[in-house]
């Protein structure tokens, strides 16, 4: 037995033989239309489960393009927007204003006695 007969024996065992029925097509597809404010047409292929974002960036001029949709009508800015998060409102999730400004007052306390300073100097 020769050493190309061991590796071919291997491959084979391994990975099955070239004309496997479990072979695995590609994922479904959908083709979405994005459009910019000077009318470039950029279409991207997404996977049917991926979420649609509403804008994208435009491939001929890289402006933000909005999401066309099935009538061919372009979405407004008010109907693709969602409301914005600031620190700020992730912050309240986590601590009342209370905790946070008792926190403060004692982070402030140690600056000034010297017992916490910049991290970094320039």
């Amino acid at each position: 037995m020769d050493d190309f007969t061991l590796l071919d024996d291997y491959f084979t065992d391994s990975w099955g033989d070239e004309e496997d029925d479990n072979v695995v097509g590609p994922a479904p597809r959908v083709e979405e239309v994005y459009v910019c404010d000077d009318e470039h047409e950029t279409v991207v292929t997404l996977s049917t489960d991926a979420e649609v974002p509403p804008s994208w960036s435009c491939v001929t001029c890289s402006q933000p393009a909005r999401l066309k949709n099935i009538e061919g009508e372009i979405k407004t800015k008010d109907e693709d927007t969602k409301k914005e998060v600031h620190a700020w409102d992730r912050l309240l999730t986590r601590r009342s204003e209370k905790e946070m400004e008792k926190q403060l007052k004692e982070h402030l306390k140690k600056l000034e006695a010297g017992e916490i300073g910049r991290i970094f100097t320039m």
